[in-house]
């Protein structure tokens, strides 16, 4: 009895040790993926597509110390994970695959918490997409291309909303007629997993450091293609941020305005014969950097050398916007 019990724990190591866990980020102009060993979180493989959709995009494979960067002009992200599952399909890294975890940037009101993925949160996922169209059609189809190839496979979603369900009425809040805060127009804030983990990393750090004030208050900048920023108090909860009702609000970014007087669209509207649809398309995917840039080369690495040599006034009024 006891051979059989030591047996059976080493077996439960074994599992726990050999258990892998695939997470996926998809952003707007990224995607990002990591292979995790069991418990301990330990990078096995990693893997970064970048300026996907444009004709620089790049998938990177990190594994077993080797790297490999594979271009492909104008990668779609549905392109770049089937790579990245390829590649773990030819390494035999799927067979000690357990489950896998999807960034999903807006849960709307339904979801607070981390979620194991059914076919009914799938489409209450699909139901939001409008409110997050940069990122919520790629999370969909990321969830759906793993179930495909991977269809008994767990999979949890972890919402960039459930961060900010802290929000005080006073941020959450617009000051608009009740009828529409009857149906859910508020802030709801993204970026959560990112301003999370952050926030909490910081606070460690600090309580080496400078132990009397790793329970202060701090500020929280997401810096990338999309960009806000979020006040975290001590207890580490979101108590604003700037974001919004969708990823539209707040900062200027790569291919959005950020927050803009909202009287401009009617009037893109009417002058440009317009529908409502095509307005918000043009805030969400054709402005910011990449609007101010003449040959849309509006990657922020590019940007900063071009105006730091001081000829591309684009350029250097984008980053100075910025």
């Amino acid at each position: 009895i006891i051979e059989s019990k030591n047996r059976n724990e080493r077996d439960r190591n074994a599992m726990t040790n050999n258990a892998l866990v695939l997470s996926i980020n998809a952003g707007s102009s990224s995607l990002k993926a990591a292979l995790l060993q069991g418990e301990t979180h330990v990078h096995v493989a990693s893997f970064l597509g970048e300026r996907l959709g444009t004709d620089k995009a790049v998938v990177h494979k990190s594994y077993n110390n080797q790297k490999e960067d594979e271009e492909i002009p104008y990668c779609s992200h549905d392109m770049a994970l089937e790579r990245i599952l390829d590649f773990l399909k030819k390494n035999n890294l799927l067979d000690d695959l357990v489950g896998t975890g999807h960034r999903v940037v807006h849960g709307g009101a339904n979801f607070r918490d981390a979620t194991l993925i059914t076919k009914e949160v799938l489409e209450q996922i699909g139901a939001v997409s409008h409110l997050a169209p940069l990122h919520n059609p790629h999370n969909v189809k990321g969830i759906r291309s793993v179930k495909k190839v991977l269809p008994r496979l767990p999979a949890v979603a972890v919402f960039d909303t459930a961060f900010h369900s802290t929000l005080p009425p006073k941020a959450s809040q617009y000051a608009i007629p009740q009828n529409y805060r009857d149906i859910g127009i508020r802030k709801y804030g993204f970026h959560g997993t990112s301003v999370r983990y952050v926030s909490q990393k910081a606070k460690r750090i600090l309580s080496q450091l400078q132990p009397s004030r790793c329970n202060s208050n701090m500020v929280v900048c997401h810096l990338g293609n999309g960009a806000s920023i979020t006040a975290v108090n001590g207890h580490g909860e979101s108590i604003e941020t700037s974001m919004g009702f969708s990823p539209l609000a707040g900062l200027m970014m790569g291919t959005r305005s950020g927050s803009i007087d909202p009287a401009v669209i009617p009037f893109a509207m009417k002058n440009f014969d317009l529908s409502a649809e095509e307005v918000l398309n043009d805030l969400n995917k054709n402005s910011g950097l990449k609007a101010m840039t003449s040959d849309h080369d509006f990657d922020m690495r590019s940007l900063l050398k071009r105006a730091q040599e001081g000829h591309d006034d684009d350029a250097i009024l984008a980053v100075d916007m910025f």
